[in-house]
């Protein structure tokens, strides 16, 4: 049985030892930082499934589960995102390695599924464009013309 907990790498040895057996896979990954995920993980991802070796091949099925936190794309609020995965991986390995890093793989996974637009809430009205105070927590905000503004900039230049 192939259980690696609290580890990044996937040790290969089992799978390729044991060709075409499925063999159980529990990944958890602590305290990892992924800007590229343009937030911030509150939860440990956790990668559950089975997997097993073919040829030069390791395929994988993995439940992925983790929560993210990104700013609102519109009044910058938190977003909280529960990630629940179903993905299948093939990875090309030589035989002879004794380990793989699945971080990008599956980060990969995570960032497809993301809403490239989060909203805090589907009629968030923003920020006003001219002071940037929140509409959605002062909707009886009004905001000045634009050219006021440049007024009172041009004072202090």
């Amino acid at each position: 049985m192939l259980a690696v907990y609290e580890e990044e790498m996937l040790k290969t040895n089992d799978f390729f030892e044991h060709l075409g057996k499925k063999l159980p896979v529990e990944l958890c990954f602590k305290g990892i930082s992924a800007p590229s995920l343009q937030g911030c993980l509150r939860e440990d991802i956790v990668a559950v499934g089975h997997g097993f070796g073919q040829l030069d091949n390791i395929y994988l099925t993995l439940s992925i589960s983790t929560t993210i936190e990104r700013p609102c794309c519109r009044c910058l609020a938190p977003v909280y995102a529960r990630i629940n995965l179903r993905e299948v991986f093939k990875i090309r390995t030589e035989p002879t390695e004794d380990e793989i890093d699945l971080l990008p793989h599956i980060l990969a996974a995570i960032r497809a599924s993301l809403d490239p637009h989060p909203l805090c809430q589907p009629n968030c009205r923003g920020l006003c464009p001219v002071c940037g105070i929140n509409l959605n927590q002062h909707p009886e905000h009004k905001p000045q013309s634009a050219e006021v503004e440049k007024r009172k900039l041009a004072d202090f230049l």
